[in-house]
């Protein structure tokens, strides 16, 4: 999974072949304290997963964010998900 941003947008792309479930939202924890959540209405029609890139709004320009990012992903192929809880430096996941 990435994080790509443009000015004050930030979008969660997966990677190929895992899709972004819907029933943990996405968010990001910022060292600050403050939380960020990620989301789309764009959905599967049974609604458990994102069929774009879930998106928010970052605080300040996205690149010097830093925190952890939670996020349940599941692979195309596997019938259950996982929680992927990842480090964010400036702008980037690690």
């Amino acid at each position: 999974m990435s994080l790509q941003h443009r000015a004050d947008s930030m979008w969660l792309v997966p990677a190929p072949g895992v899709r972004i479930s819907t029933g943990y939202a996405p968010r990001l924890l910022l060292e600050s304290g403050m939380e960020i959540r990620f989301a789309t209405p764009r959905v599967s029609p049974d609604s458990l997963w994102f069929t774009e890139p879930p998106v928010a709004v970052a605080p300040r320009p996205a690149a010097g964010l830093a925190g952890t990012l939670k996020a349940s992903t599941c692979d195309n192929d596997a019938g259950y998900c996982r929680l992927v809880i990842v480090a964010v430096e400036d702008g980037q996941v690690r």
